[in-house]
């Protein structure tokens, strides 16, 4: 067996202590990392159509993608050469994650995204994104401009209110302790929202029975 020179070890020794110096440095990155994503506890999700655009959120420049940031209120600031700028505000809260789709329009002409199928999809999301939230505005403005209702002379009281999971709740109760006549009112507090133009399809409705 070769015997280890003086000089071979001292260049163990010194790898040893180089790999140990790595790993330091390594925890001590991760662990800075993570004390500063502490109070980041918010995640948006940021999606700007043309892709190089100049996007800042806040005083902070951002890119397309996923970050984490802390809750609070946000204005975010979206420009780029030969585009109208975009601006607005948002709030986020703790554990929420949002989504900021955001489609820059030309000021002369509509041939870039044409050469841009990348940029143009997200028009495209964009311009769906803004007819949901839309609908569901109106959805809601409907239903809570037209309830509560309490008519003993219909048989039924009608009521609104939010549910974290399910949404926007509908809840009719039904005056009567009949079972039979509680069945026949329930298309008919039906018929009463669509009246009064509100689509109960889009809507989870909850009966009640309020037989006292």
């Amino acid at each position: 067996m070769a015997e280890v020179t003086e000089k071979q070890m001292s260049n163990r020794i010194k790898l040893i202590i180089a790999g140990v110096v790595i790993f330091v440095i390594a925890v001590i990155a991760i662990l800075i990392a993570w004390i500063i994503n502490i109070p980041k506890t918010a995640t948006i999700e940021v999606i700007v159509a043309p892709s190089d655009a100049k996007i800042l959120i806040g005083e902070k420049r951002y890119k397309n993608g996923t970050h984490k940031i802390e809750p609070g209120d946000y204005s975010i600031a979206v420009t780029r050469d030969d585009f109208s700028p975009y601006a607005s505000e948002f709030s986020i809260e703790e554990g929420e994650t949002k989504k900021l789709l955001v489609c820059l329009n030309e000021i002369d002409g509509n041939t870039w995204y044409d050469e841009h199928k990348e940029d143009d999809d997200i028009c495209r999301r964009a311009a769906e994104l803004a007819s949901e939230e839309y609908k569901k505005e109106k959805q809601t403005a409907d239903i809570y401009s037209v309830t509560p209702y309490n008519s003993y002379d219909d048989g039924f009281n009608i009521v609104a209110y939010e549910d974290e999971e399910k949404g926007t709740i509908v809840k009719i109760t039904l005056l009567s302790c009949k079972e039979a006549r509680r069945e026949a009112l329930k298309p008919n507090a039906l018929e009463w929202l669509k009246k009064h133009n509100v689509d109960p399809e889009q809507y989870t409705i909850e009966y009640a029975n309020g037989c006292q």
